[in-house]
């Protein structure tokens, strides 16, 4: 799955000095296992910036970023892997 391979592959890589936290993101009304929510990103980053990061491990539905809390959630398109 898409989720799956990008949380194992980008959870605790340094990005900007910061070390992000990629964790599994289920909503009941929303694919399973094609969400996550990564942590600790840099305040410096955009959306842009997710994107470009995470859209190697498939196709990106949608994606937010909360500059303040450093947070960022992305949806893919599919749950199965690449």
């Amino acid at each position: 799955m898409q989720a799956d391979k990008a949380r194992l592959e980008m959870n605790h890589k340094v990005i900007l000095n910061n070390p992000l936290r990629v964790c599994n993101k289920k909503h009941p009304q929303e694919l399973p296992d094609a969400n996550i929510v990564i942590k600790n990103v840099p305040s410096s980053a955009t959306v842009a910036d997710v994107d470009a990061l995470f859209q190697i491990f498939g196709d990106i539905f949608s994606s937010s970023l909360i500059q303040k809390t450093g947070v960022a959630f992305v949806q893919f398109e599919k749950q199965e892997s690449l």
